[in-house]
């Protein structure tokens, strides 16, 4: 589950966790740019373009919902490239959020190997046309 090079937005306020998801994405060849609050989110989401999103769900200042919503209300067609990452798997709320948006879920903590699931996931409902060979 290899997936090329892509151009990925990374948004959490766990300082720890944003350097980790940074270093596994380079690792694995990808372009990642972090981000910690809801502001330098939005100017991102508005200014730059990205392949896919992972976002935390819970955040002191913005939490995964709103980023959604932003989403779906500046740049909709970047709603199928949105991961959401939570350490909250057992909430009913989330999971209907999942379900209802069609986006992918990564439980925290995770493997690398878990990560590389995500994002090949992700990049095919995103119908990135750099996948489709490889389905």
């Amino acid at each position: 589950l290899d997936c090329p090079p892509m151009r990925v937005l990374v948004i959490d306020d766990e300082q720890a966790l944003l350097h980790m998801m940074v270093t596994s994405l380079r690792g694995m060849g990808h372009e990642p740019e972090a981000v910690s609050s809801s502001r330098d989110t939005y100017e991102k989401i508005i200014n730059e373009t990205y392949d896919l999103i992972i976002c935390d769900m819970k955040m002191p200042d913005i939490d995964g919902r709103q980023v959604y919503q932003f989403i779906q209300e500046r740049r909709p067609e970047l709603v199928a490239h949105l991961i959401f990452s939570s350490g909250d798997t057992v909430s009913v709320d989330n999971h209907e959020f999942f379900q209802e948006t069609g986006c992918v879920f990564l439980p925290k903590p995770f493997l690398q190997k878990e990560l590389k699931q995500a994002l090949y996931k992700a990049a095919t409902n995103a119908g990135l046309s750099k996948y489709a060979s490889e389905t």
